[in-house]
C-alpha cells in the first residue's frame, strides 16, 4: 500500500471526492463535509506516501500538497452558512478554529508554490532535470502543441 501508484488512486480518489462536493446539488450539507474530510484523509496519506517514495520536491508530491491545502480551505468554506436575506456567511466554528483552517490551508498552499519555484520542471525549463537521456533525441514541440497548451483551460480540484 505505500507505493506511488497507490499513492496515486488515493490522489484520485480525494480529487473525486473534492469535485462531488463543488457539482453534485443533491448533496446536504453534512454530506459535503464528510466528503471534504474524506478527501483530505486521501491526500494527507498519498501525500505522506508520495514524500517517502518520491522525495518532498517531486511534482506529484507538490501538487498532493497545493490539493491538500485548496481542500483544506473548502473544509473551512463549508462550515460556514450563508445569512438569509443577506450578502454574507458566518463561521459554524468559533474564531479560531476557522483561523487555524485558513492558516493550515495557506500553509500548504505556500509550501507547494516555494517548492514548485525552486525545483522547476517541464520541457520547456532548461536544466539538469530536464536534459534527454545520452542517445535520445527529443524533438521540440511544434507550434501546433504550443498553441494547444497555451489555449487549454485549467480547472482546479
Amino acid at each position: 500500500r505505500d507505493h506511488a501508484s497507490y499513492a496515486m488512486t488515493l490522489h484520485n480518489l480525494a480529487s473525486l471526492n473534492k469535485a462531488q462536493v463543488h457539482f453534485d446539488t443533491s448533496l446536504k450539507a453534512t454530506e459535503r463535509l464528510n466528503l471534504v474530510e474524506s478527501a483530505l484523509e486521501y491526500f494527507e496519506e498519498a501525500w505522506a506516501i508520495r514524500k517517502a517514495e518520491l522525495g518532498p520536491d517531486h511534482p506529484l508530491t507538490i501538487a498532493t500538497q497545493s490539493s491538500m491545502g485548496s481542500t483544506l480551505a473548502a473544509q473551512v468554506l463549508h462550515q460556514h452558512r450563508h445569512v438569509d436575506g443577506q450578502k454574507k456567511y458566518v463561521s459554524l466554528n468559533p474564531e479560531a478554529v476557522t483561523r487555524d483552517g485558513w492558516e493550515a490551508a495557506e500553509r500548504h498552499l505556500r509550501e507547494a508554490l516555494e517548492k514548485a519555484i525552486q525545483n522547476p520542471r517541464g520541457r520547456n525549463v532548461k536544466g539538469k532535470s530536464n536534459k534527454p537521456k545520452k542517445g535520445k533525441k527529443v524533438p521540440p514541440p511544434s507550434a501546433k502543441s504550443l498553441r494547444a497548451e497555451s489555449n487549454e483551460k485549467v480547472i482546479e480540484t
